[in-house]
């Protein structure tokens, strides 16, 4: 949503690997419209075809993706503009905070022994953005070296100081970590989890029938 319009807005991007076919559009819900970014406009993004639009995360009316070279491509839904910005690492999770901030999960690996282990996580920690122009402060760290733990990937924020995670195995399985204790509980959701916070806006969820 642009809060300073009090619209509802869609970014649409498609991307095809050739520029000149590239699409990036608004969808305003006042107007039941769309409008197409112009060249100019998106003349940022094209100059970097590395681009993956991976980690999509909203917050504040602003859309951030994890790029490379350390940093985040944002996209202000109020001025329709893309910018890139300074990231907390080079591959980090990007998550939304409870209190309407950005986070960043960054980790380290030992791929000492890739081959056999698939590489060991030597723990991470997660990251908040101070406003908006990049200025990051270190949360808390998850998982540090002597934990007897090997978590691959956080996914985001629970109650009660509980995160879930992922932890190295050879299936992929979702934990829920207490950062204070360090206790894990398995969720019994194997394969290639994800987490999503639903916040009711446009559409209400409604049993199936």
């Amino acid at each position: 949503m642009d809060a300073s319009s009090k619209d509802y807005k869609v970014l649409v991007i498609r991307r095809i690997g050739v520029v000149e076919d590239d699409l990036y559009a608004i969808y305003r819900m006042s107007s039941d419209s769309w409008r197409v970014l112009k060249e100019e406009e998106v003349q940022l993004i094209n100059n970097d075809q590395r681009l993956a639009f991976r980690g999509s995360v909203c917050v504040n009316g602003v859309f951030y993706w994890q790029g490379l070279e350390s940093k985040l491509l944002a996209f202000h839904l109020d001025t329709e503009v893309f910018e890139f910005i300074p990231s907390a690492g080079q591959w980090g999770n990007l998550m939304a905070l409870h209190d309407g901030r950005l986070a960043s999960w960054e980790w380290e690996w030992d791929c000492r022994d890739y081959f056999n282990t698939g590489g060991v996580s030597l723990g991470g920690a997660v990251w908040v953005m101070n406003g908006h122009g990049g200025n990051w402060t270190k949360l808390f760290n998850i998982a540090p070296p002597g934990s007897g733990l090997s978590i691959t990937r956080m996914y985001g924020f629970w109650t009660h100081g509980k995160v879930f995670v992922e932890v190295h195995s050879d299936t992929r399985i979702l934990y829920l970590y207490d950062i204070e204790t360090g206790e894990i509980c398995e969720l019994g959701f194997e394969g290639c989890p994800w987490v999503f916070y639903y916040e009711e806006s446009l559409l209400a969820v409604s049993p199936s029938p």
